[in-house]
């Protein structure tokens, strides 16, 4: 649980925190953790993931997304932001993460399948710069709607360092183990 930052949403009926709520600028570098991108492929009644995206990338952030799977209208999207921003968005597909792998400093060895279980349905977007974490503890494969959410804010950023260096930590090794594609 987050301090003071807890944001609970029960899908697009209501906004979506990330969208209005975290804090982006040309220092930013966005990594964003997700099964399958599912939600850039469309516009949902309370957001346009890919617009969100685009904002970001106007103001000057860098994003890079980590992925098991692409939905296939997700990918033509962020195909058009990728060659609209090449030098400031990358992909990286997880499925090629070797067995064995020491994802967590704290955690014995994980075989990658056991990794990539996990995030199938818990995602998350580490910002840095300014520092920000936000949480999806359930987000099932190609479901418009997410659950368990929180959106870490500086404060809360700094007040938690263990559990932010998890998910750091996660980003520092997915770097290693993961290729860039081109989508």
């Amino acid at each position: 649980m987050s301090l003071l930052g807890k944001l609970e949403i029960t899908g697009f009926d209501e906004k979506p925190s990330m969208q209005n709520e975290v804090s982006v600028n040309q220092e930013t570098l966005v990594s964003m953790l997700e099964y399958d991108l599912y939600l850039f492929n469309r516009k949902f009644p309370c957001a346009d993931w890919t617009e969100m995206v685009r904002t970001w990338l106007k103001k000057g952030a860098r994003i890079d997304f980590y992925f098991q799977r692409m939905h296939l209208l997700a990918g033509q999207n962020l195909r058009q932001l990728q060659q609209e921003n090449p030098d400031k968005v990358s992909f990286y597909n997880m499925l090629g993460i070797p067995d064995g792998v020491i994802i967590n400093a704290n955690e014995k060895p994980i075989k990658s399948k056991t990794f990539l279980n996990k995030f199938k349905t818990f995602h998350f977007t580490l910002f840095q710069n300014p520092n920000q974490l936000w949480l999806e503890g359930t987000h099932l494969p190609r479901a418009r709607f997410m659950y368990d959410c929180e959106l870490f804010r500086p404060k809360d950023y700094d007040a938690m360092p263990e559990r932010i260096r998890e998910y750091e930590q996660i980003i520092k090794q997915l770097k290693i183990y993961c290729q860039p594609v081109k989508i």
